[in-house]
This record gives C-alpha cells, structure tokens and sequence, in this order.
C-alpha cells in the first residue's frame, strides 16, 4: 500500500514589523549614498508626509462625498501620491518610469509656490514648508527613489509595533511609528542630528510634571524635530481618552501647539512629525524664536503672544568647549540664552508653566547671566531643579551635566526643591527610561527630602547677600562721593597751575586710588548679590557642597577681571581728560 505524503503545511509569512521596515528603509538608503541618518531623515519626512496627506484626503473625500458636502484636496492632479508615487500611478506606466524627472522638474517647484497662492489652505501653506529646503532627492538615482516610494506606500494597518497594540487606531499610525522610530535612531548619534532630539523618557518626565491637558496651548520655542510637542500631545490625548469630544480634538489639532525652529534640517522633519501624529496644524515657525510671527510661511499667523505651557531643551545654546579647565561658556553663548530666557518669560503669562533643559554652566554663571536669571527668579516661582547624570544626552559634551527646571509664572521665587539622579551608567546603549524618574515622582508632590533631594530657602539666601552686600554698597557710595570731592580739587589745581608736580602728583595718586577702591567695593557687592543665582544642585549631605570648586573660584576671578578692566578704562579716560590744557 502506497502511502500519500504529508504535505508539511506552510508557515504563514511573518507579519512585517515596525521594527523590520526601519531596517528595510535604512538599508535602501545606505544603498543610495545617504549612510547617515540626517541625510535621509529630511527626505522621509517630505515622502511620509505627502504619502499620509493622500491616504488621509481619500478617506475625507470618501466622508465628504457620502455626506454630500463638496471637498476640495490640497494637491490637485498630478501632484497627489496616487498619481506619480503609488506603484500603479500613471506617472510609472509603460517601460520607462518618469517620475525622476517629474519630482525634480514639476513637482517640488509646484509644491513650494503653493503658499503663496492669494487663497492658500492651511495644509497648502504646510506642504510648502515642509519641501521648502528640499531642492532635489538625496538618493543617488531612479531606482532606488522608486523602490524608496514602493516601501513607503505599502507601511500599512498589518505593521505590528507589541509595544504599541493599546495605542490609538489611527490610519497613520504605522507611518507615525516608523518616522519615529528613525527620529530616535538619530537622537542617539550626537554627530548624527542628536543634537535637535531629546531623549524620549526626558520628554515624558518634562510632560508629566506640567500635565497639560486639553484647551491649553503648548510652546516650544526650539523645537527640534518636534519630540517635545508630540509627547505633549500623546499625553494630552491620553488623559483625555475616550471620552474625548470632537470638539476638543479639533482643538487638539489645530489650536494647540506652537513652535520654532531656526535649523534648515530639522525644520520640515520636525512639521512632518508632528502632522503624522494627528496635529493636524502645527503652527511652527521657522527662524529664531524672537522673531516676527508674521514672517514664517504663515503658519504662526493667529498665535497668542503667550501660552499656557512652555517646554525647551535650551542646553544646546550653551555648547562650545571652554579653553583648558576654564567652565564658562563663550560670550556668544552667554548672550544667546539671556535673550531666550527673555523670550520665554515674555511667552509666559500669569499661571503658566514652564519645563527646561539647562546645562548646568547656565545654572553656575553669575556674572553676564545673573541679571537674566534675576529676572527670572523675581517674575516666577522657580519650584524644582532635576539634575540629571552626565551622558544622557548624545549632544552634550561628555562631562555635561544637564538640568530639568521648572517654574511657574506670577509669583516670586522662594523655595526650590532639588533632586539630584546618581550617577548612572547613562549613555547611547544605556537610556534613562521612565522607570529611572520613579523615585522623583514619589518625592515630587510633597517635595519630600532624602538622600537625593532637599530644599534650598532662597528668600532667606536672597536676604543674607542684601545684607552682606550693603555695608559694601554704602562704603563704595561714600567713596565715590569722596573721589568727587578730589577730583575738583585736582581740577581746581591744574586750572590754578600749582608750581609743583609733587604735589599735583599726590592729589592726581590719592584720587586714583580712591576711585579703584569705590570700583572694587561695588564689585564685591556685586559678587556677594550675584552668588545667590548660581542654581547648581549641589547636595548639602554630600563633601563637595561644603568646598568652594574650581569652576565657582574661576567664575569669581572672571568678574573681578572684568571689574578691574571697565576701572582702568574709566581711569585712562578720566586721565586723558584732565590732562588737556584748561581753556582760557
């Protein structure tokens, strides 16, 4: 008897994973000379975005025409993703695909024109802005942009991501996944475009100590690639959840995120991540955050000249190596975040709240900075200082210490509580996760003190200083009274031409000394009035709160330098001054 073979069944494909197209993409690209991530991510975001834009359009002209009610789409024919990039698009009929040529030659120059159409749509103007720098593909040649467009219009609903099966069913949200997916595979590079990325489980403390929620504006003045704005929207619709309105999604995504961004590079990535994760308008402008609001595209048209919560990963301005052991950061550097310090306060009104990532060389500086952070400490309650482990950011140098701060406008300071990580094995393969902030927030809402955290009485440093500081401000008040009073008499003796020099000399010396030693009074005031801004987080429990360091001794020595150089100007002046012949 002839037995049948059994057939072995065959194994059901793998279901395609989020994590298997980001390889899939990554390979094809370091195929066509784009090896690095912020080569390639910039021109995903312009491909993803048109790719969701036409998903998104079919469905709303479907609803539309069901509910007969006219639509009218963004893009008109060619320029829609069905008509040149989908594998049956006319464009890629016959034996020769023209879609090279066509996206070179017709389509980025019309995309690019539509915001200045008289009545351009919201959406119109953002297709502009996001292809705005792309002058032409990053990859080397035909083929491989049309395998690129293959790959990108078959990440469909059959993505599986099992760390996100609880996320919200959205036709986008595979495309969201992989985007993000490539924007943290660039964060963790410094060389890479870290450098406009904040790690996730950063982002997600920052979001979860200011809570906003929905019907509150949100404000990132550099904004990157758009990581801080996204989170607060994921959390914003979280806490919402299902009993969200429609109503307060359309707020969600149209009225709610705000934005800046100076980079050329991260600019259209950062618009292309936010509108694949349903924000629908994101009013992002690009240039530095100070400027005109009217002179961004249009997308920043209609913004409130303040916000509800402002959120920033500022440690990037304070970058630039310091000369041998010196810690302050170049003048330049000093002057950039003055001026956005500035900025956020005038972005700021009563009860907002306000998350930032400072370098811990901002917190120390008490020289050029301290007027700024005077002025910050004197308009909002500075109310929590996280110092974070050195590493945890790509782009920070390797020694960095890097600091959450967070304030609310509308009340003076007077209390900060700190709490101060310990140092953790924090780098590229090592990540801060949420779980490394747990025992922050268990301390959070009573501010509690342990090992790690204590609180500083900043009214009773403010009024030690005042009161150190003040014998010296009156001592150098009345000693500048007093160079007043030689300085006409040294006058009245080079009028009255005294026959000897000796003793012109002598009065010229005495007023000399008197007026360096009014100077140096005042600056020391100013030290003793100025040492109360240095914020670092250094632990009383721990040996190095009870020595005065290196970096604070240079610091002190900067100031007085500085100090000593306005006096010899002033006194070469004043000289040069008396000098000259009286006029008869």
């Amino acid at each position: 008897m002839t037995r049948t073979p059994k057939l072995k069944a065959k194994k059901p494909a793998p279901q395609p994973t989020v994590n298997g197209v980001v390889k899939s993409l990554g390979d094809l690209m370091r195929s066509a000379n784009c090896s690095k991530a912020l080569q390639f991510v910039p021109e995903l975001a312009w491909i993803f975005f048109l790719r969701f834009l036409d998903e998104r359009e079919i469905r709303e002209a479907a609803e539309a025409e069901a509910q007969g009610v006219p639509f009218s789409p963004t893009l008109p024919e060619p320029y829609r993703w069905r008509d040149w990039a989908a594998p049956d698009a006319p464009l890629r009929s016959g034996k020769k695909s023209k879609v090279w040529k066509f996206v070179h030659q017709s389509l980025l120059p019309a995309l690019k024109v539509l915001k200045d159409q008289p009545d351009a749509t919201p959406r119109q103007k953002l297709v502009s802005e996001i292809v705005s720098s792309v002058e032409r593909s990053r990859l080397d040649s035909e083929p491989h942009f049309v395998e690129m467009l293959d790959t990108v219009h078959e990440i469909g609903r059959e993505i599986v991501d099992e760390t996100q099966l609880f996320a919200p069913a959205r036709a986008d949200f595979p495309l969201a996944q992989v985007f993000e997916e490539f924007l943290l595979k660039m964060s963790a590079k410094a060389h890479d475009g870290g450098e406009f990325s904040t790690p996730p489980a950063i982002i997600q403390a920052m979001v979860r100590v200011l809570d906003p929620r929905i019907g509150k504006t949100v404000y990132d003045p550099g904004c990157g690639t758009g990581g801080i704005l996204v989170e607060a929207g994921k959390a914003m619709r979280a806490h919402a959840g299902n009993a969200i309105t429609s109503a307060e999604l359309d707020t969600l995504r149209r009225h709610t995120f705000y934005g800046r961004e100076n980079d050329d590079a991260a600019y259209p990535i950062a618009l292309a991540n936010l509108v694949l994760h349903g924000i629908d308008e994101p009013h992002l402008g690009h240039g530095s955050a100070p400027s005109s609001p009217g002179a961004n595209g249009g997308l920043m048209d209609g913004a409130p000249e303040s916000f509800d919560c402002v959120l920033s990963n500022l440690s990037l301005l304070s970058r630039g190596s310091p000369k041998g052991n010196e810690p302050l950061m170049p003048d330049d550097s000093r002057m950039g975040i003055a001026h956005m310090l500035q900025h956020v306060l005038q972005s700021m009104k009563g009860g907002t709240g306000c998350g930032l990532v400072l370098d811990d060389r901002v917190l120390l500086d008490t020289g050029a900075l301290a007027p700024t952070k005077q002025d910050l400490l004197e308009k909002c309650d500075v109310h929590c200082i996280v110092s974070l482990p050195a590493g945890v950011f790509p782009a920070a140098e390797a020694h960095a210490r890097l600091n959450l701060v967070f304030f609310e406008q509308g009340q003076p300071t007077e209390r900060i509580w700190y709490y101060k990580f310990p140092e953790l094995p924090a780098g590229k393969k090592t990540p801060l996760t949420p779980e490394h902030f747990e025992e922050f927030f268990r301390l959070l809402p009573e501010r509690a003190d342990s090992e790690r955290s204590w609180t500083v009485d900043f009214a009773a440093r403010c009024q030690t200083a005042n009161e150190g500081a003040g014998p010296l401000r009156e001592a150098a008040a009345a000693t500048a009274a007093w160079t007043k009073t030689l300085e006409k008499e040294l006058l009245a003796a080079r009028e009255a031409q005294v026959d000897t020099e000796v003793e012109l000399q002598a009065l010229e010396d005495q007023w000399h000394a008197a007026l360096r030693e009014a100077a140096e009074t005042d600056a020391k005031a100013a030290m003793i009035e100025h040492a109360i801004y240095d914020l670092r987080a250094l632990n009383p429990r721990s040996r190095a709160a009870l020595v005065i360091d290196d970096d604070r001794l240079a610091q002190l020595f900067v100031v007085a330098e500085e100090h000593g150089r306005a006096v010899d100007g002033a006194l070469a002046r004043l000289q040069a001054l008396l000098r000259q012949e009286p006029k008869l």
